[in-house]
């Protein structure tokens, strides 16, 4: 069991609110380049188009913490974005997730 008490617990998700909707999830690895973001995807509307909003996900809790401080209410590509911590995952979350986008 982890020390937050979720057995299983691995990493961090975030919600990133209010990115251009021209962004690619290529940017967004780019733009948190120093952190250790493990996968990003974009939140898509019925018709495949960005809401504005990306999952990031994160190594850790104390890493999202950091993205939290460095990024909430910041500059980003144009706008100003809000980040905020949007739950944990298990560490199996990424194999479902490789499967899903490969098939």
């Amino acid at each position: 069991m982890s020390e937050n008490g979720d057995a299983g617990v691995e990493g961090s998700t975030l919600l990133i609110e209010n990115i251009p909707l021209n962004l690619s999830e290529d940017d967004i690895y780019s733009a948190f380049a120093p952190t250790t973001v493990v996968k990003c995807q974009l939140v898509l509307d019925a018709n495949s188009k960005s809401t504005g909003s990306a999952k990031v996900f994160v190594e850790s809790k104390e890493e999202a913490e950091k993205i939290i401080k460095a990024f909430n209410k910041s500059l980003f590509f144009g706008k100003v974005i809000r980040v905020k911590f949007d739950g944990f995952f298990p560490s199996f979350s990424f194999l479902f997730l490789e499967f899903k986008n490969n098939y």
